[in-house]
């Protein structure tokens, strides 16, 4: 191999590897970051609550702001859903409560949902009532059922489980991520081709200096 060739070859080589460094070092800058540097995504937990006509519980709240729900540990102001309330010819009635949120309460995998729902002034006894709980982002499309309990003269106080992947919390840094994953395949896939060029190359040099004159 003549030194040219020696040359142009360490400098592709170079080359390439810089390439690679580069994509690792933005991948690493856009992998999972704490929760504040994420890119927010509106969520929403939306209530909704259906009173029987013989039931005693209303179904708006004592308190607007009250924290019913828990994510992740992190208290969740409750709101009625202005004009949501409505009273059926058969006496019984129905509301839409919502907590608003944004990702950076969530987490990559199991995150917590707690609902704790009671009728004032000890009057559980007298409540007939369903409640049905989803998880809702509406920028993502998603809608994912939390809770749907019966409350016969009881309370209620339980938490369950959801399941979230990156993309249905930062779907942008997860497009990112993907993207860069594809270039850094693409750049492993030239550094192998290119590795095999020069095991080639070093093949035929030792070959040819181990020939006779």
């Amino acid at each position: 191999m003549s030194r040219s060739e020696e040359v142009a070859r360490r400098g592709f080589c170079a080359a390439v590897f810089q390439k690679f460094i580069a994509l690792m070092t933005a991948l690493s800058v856009l992998a999972p970051a704490p929760a504040w540097a994420r890119t927010r995504t509106p969520y929403t937990v939306l209530w909704r609550s259906y009173g029987d006509a013989d039931s005693c519980g209303s179904t708006e709240l004592e308190t607007e702001g009250d924290a019913i729900f828990e994510v992740n540990r992190t208290p969740l102001p409750t709101y009625g859903v202005p004009g949501a309330l409505q009273i059926h010819g058969d006496g019984s009635r129905s509301n839409t409560l919502e907590a608003e949120f944004d990702s950076v309460l969530l987490l990559m995998g199991r995150n917590e949902f707690h609902f704790g729902v009671h009728t004032v002034n000890g009057n559980d006894w007298c409540t007939h009532a369903r409640e049905v709980v989803h998880l809702v982002s509406e920028p993502l499309g998603l809608n994912k059922p939390l809770f749907d309990i019966r409350r016969d003269g009881i309370g209620f106080e339980g938490s369950t489980e959801v399941d979230l992947s990156l993309s249905e919390i930062n779907p942008d840094l997860a497009r990112d991520i993907a993207e860069l994953e594809v270039r850094i395949a693409r750049l492993m896939t030239e550094l192998l081709r290119n590795a095999a060029r020069v095991a080639d190359l070093q093949t035929s040099r030792s070959w040819m200096s181990g020939s006779p004159g």
